[in-house]
């Protein structure tokens, strides 16, 4: 067996090997004094699809999408539900 060959190594995604491993350790991934304030930056890290900003106290956030908001446009002012301001 070629370990280069074996796709457990070559695959980072979620649930595979590579990815378990390169997860448990930080990954540098933008230059911090390119990151403006209020500047959301969109990142694919280990096949997972990321948020990069810098909050108004100037620390640097990543976050994940939520689940039910995934790859849909929001408007806003706009959550579909009627309430005081429809």
């Amino acid at each position: 067996m070629n370990s280069l060959k074996d796709p457990d190594f070559e695959h980072t995604g979620p649930g595979r090997p590579a990815g378990h491993l390169l997860r448990q350790r930080w990954q540098p991934v933008y230059a911090s004094e390119e990151l403006e304030a209020g500047r959301a930056v969109p990142l694919k890290i280990l096949h997972e699809e990321l948020t990069l900003y810098r909050g108004e106290d100037g620390v640097a956030h990543i976050v994940a999408p939520q689940p039910g908001l995934r790859r849909r446009r929001r408007q806003p002012g706009r959550s579909g539900q009627p309430g005081p301001a429809a």
